[in-house]
């Protein structure tokens, strides 16, 4: 496990076994944690965008026992998602960054089309946009980062789980996930 993340969990009071094996409170256990690349600019690098490790940038990928997950942080879509999927994939499940995006900041936040095809890059055999109804960043409205990146999904072949804010999931349940509670 990435020395950050070990350093952040430790920090908050979970043993340094449990931090590198398991989650805590009886789920499936880990076998492994890996950081991965991101695109998102950091308030050090100015005006520059980079491909950054952590903290700037993704979790990566949690691999356990039975399911592989991926965890995308914030980031622009780059040809790094597709060798996240080459070295780690197929993943069972990835959670996307899809919100708070502008056509100006194509390289720091994903446009919902582009979180699409970033699971799709990835090997993901389903996705959950994150990241969207939070706060405002951008102009876009509450509903639109998942109106369109359901809508692209869709015409991808990509599932999309969209659990209602506080629902927790489980892999053996994301099936039960895909109604689109938004619409009314």
């Amino acid at each position: 496990m990435s020395r950050w993340v070990s350093v952040r969990i430790i920090g908050h009071g979970v043993s340094k076994r449990h931090a590198s094996t398991k989650w805590i409170g009886g789920m499936r256990p880990i076998s492994e944690v890996c950081t991965t690349p991101s695109r998102h600019r950091a308030i050090s690098l100015g005006a520059a965008s980079a491909i950054v490790s952590p903290p700037c940038g993704a979790l990566g990928v949690i691999q356990g026992e039975q399911d592989s997950i991926y965890f995308s942080g914030d980031s622009g879509y780059g040809p790094h998602f597709k060798e996240i999927g080459a070295k780690y994939g197929p993943c069972d499940f990835a959670m996307m960054e899809c919100g708070q995006y502008n056509e100006k900041w194509p390289l720091i936040h994903m446009m919902p089309e582009e979180t699409a095809q970033a699971a799709v890059d990835l090997g993901a055999k389903a996705m959950m946009p994150i990241h969207w109804g939070t706060f405002v960043l951008a102009m876009h409205s509450w509903t639109d980062p998942v109106e369109r990146v359901t809508e692209r999904a869709d015409e991808l072949g990509m599932p999309v789980i969209t659990p209602r804010i506080g629902d927790v999931i489980t892999m053996d349940a994301l099936a039960g996930f895909r109604e689109r509670w938004w619409e009314g």
